[in-house]
């Protein structure tokens, strides 16, 4: 994954913008169940990296590192996500997946 790709990634997920986390799952060992409930409000990218804030001024840090990917509507079946969101009222309920060096949960709103 190079940075441009995460333009695209950004554009992609402006239609999360606004929705509502509805389900949170993966295999990560930060505290993403603190997600579900929440929406997201911005979207921001800075080089290989995405990210995500949410409502409750909770931000997320991802790095896309060498080998780092994602997933909308079309999860894979044999591999568990290091965290996939689900929103409501999209064609279905939509799973976005993330596999990437998930940094965390960041308290505040960046600026």
């Amino acid at each position: 994954m190079e940075g441009p790709s995460l333009v695209i990634l950004k554009e992609e997920l402006r239609k999360f913008k606004g929705k509502r986390v509805t389900r949170i799952s993966g295999n990560s060992k930060q505290p993403i169940e603190l997600l579900e409930g929440k929406t997201l409000k911005r979207i921001e990218t800075w080089g290989k990296t995405i990210f995500l804030i949410f409502s409750g001024n909770i931000v997320t840090k991802n790095h896309f590192m060498l080998f780092g990917s994602y997933r909308i509507d079309d999860p894979k079946e044999d591999r568990i996500p290091r965290v996939q969101f689900e929103f409501p009222k999209m064609p279905v309920p939509f799973p976005w997946t993330l596999k990437s060096s998930w940094k965390g949960l960041i308290s505040g709103l960046m600026s």
